[in-house]
């Protein structure tokens, strides 16, 4: 009888099968430190993957292998925690993820679907989770209010990212952070990004030779409507999940970081724009790259044309802020308040 490979090794993991042991992997011991970091008991992964080698692996993607294995073996019990700990999670995760999933059980989700959800969600696949009939993971009691979420806050507010919800965010946006306690600046990004976000800011997902850095930096601006303008345009790309961080910088910044206002000098903001979206590493764009912490100033509003048409601002001006290096990225991150997760335009079947 012939098996496939996920078959295969299904088969492997249930006891007396027969099979020879064989020397574990290094690609092997990668999805099953994977697995434990989220949420998987290493023993029973041992004892699971045992048999697991490079020629069972050959052709899979390592976070598709997990997903469709998890998939495969998963067995519906009496309760979505207990299927859970019956499939190797430890026991706190496994609460923990019942108690996320509480709002969309007795919906129309069938209790192999809910299942399916709760390892999607701990694989890092979908966050927030969307129940079949509204776009939030928590209980629409929550809605447009400022909550806690692990390590900072977030809101599910009411209304999709479209041009429309530009005056109702700016309002609670106003109303939530208060403009004397220092300046709010914007991040856009997807449901999963808002949250990876929120757990550490990774500059190594950016692009490099943008407005304010030849290397790699972490861009925040400081208008609402650009914020909801990227969102939307980039929503068929995030299949309309949403997310805009946010940040609230004290008007002043510490005295022991290199700190760059582009703001009064137009020809030094025209270099600097040029030079990096040239993505040259001449001397003296390295220097100049390597001697601030943060850079603050206009938004090139022309960045597929300023070689012929020489380097626009929008109008009026949108202002940015870049934090370069991980000095500059912790203390960001020790100024964010939360993210904003708007609501999906259409709903799952």
């Amino acid at each position: 009888m012939s098996y496939t490979p996920l078959e295969t090794i299904f088969h492997n993991a249930q006891k007396g099968s027969g099979y020879t042991r064989s020397k574990q992997t290094t690609r092997a011991k990668t999805v099953i430190d994977s697995l434990a970091e989220k949420g998987w008991s290493k023993a029973y992964l041992k004892t699971a993957f045992h048999n697991l080698d490079d020629q069972l692996l050959a052709g899979w993607p390592e976070e598709l292998f997990q997903e469709y294995y998890m998939k495969e073996t998963a067995q519906v019990h009496s309760t979505l925690e207990e299927s859970l700990l019956k499939m190797g999670i430890t026991p706190l995760k496994a609460h923990k993820t019942a108690l996320i999933m509480a709002p969309i059980q007795n919906t129309r989700y069938t209790q192999k679907q809910l299942l399916d959800v709760a390892l999607e969600y701990l694989l890092g696949w979908y966050k927030p989770i969307t129940p079949p009939d509204a776009a939030y993971f928590l209980h629409p009691e929550t809605i447009n209010e400022w909550i806690p979420f692990e390590k900072k806050h977030i809101m599910n507010v009411s209304y999709s990212c479209r041009y429309t919800a530009i005056k109702r965010f700016e309002q609670q946006i106003q109303s939530t952070f208060p403009t004397e306690s220092g300046r709010i600046f914007f991040h856009t990004t997807n449901w999963r990004g808002a949250i990876n976000i929120m757990d550490i800011i990774n500059v190594t997902k950016s692009r490099p030779c943008l407005d304010f850095g030849y290397n790699r930096a972490f861009y925040v601006s400081e208008s609402a409507y650009d914020a909801i303008d990227w969102g939307y345009k980039n929503s068929p790309n995030w299949q309309d999940e949403v997310a805009v961080v946010v940040f609230q910088v004290p008007h002043n910044f510490q005295n022991d970081f290199a700190y760059k206002d582009l703001t009064q000098n137009s020809e030094e903001w025209k270099w600097t724009v040029t030079s990096f979206r040239d993505c040259e590493p001449t001397r003296d764009v390295l220097e100049y790259d390597d001697s601030y912490d943060f850079i603050y100033g206009p938004m090139l509003a022309n960045p597929e044309y300023y070689r012929t048409e020489g380097p626009k601002l929008h109008r009026p001006p949108v202002m940015q802020l870049a934090a370069k290096n991980k000095a500059a990225t912790r203390y960001l991150y020790k100024c964010m308040k939360g993210a904003f997760i708007f609501r999906k335009l259409y709903r799952p079947v």
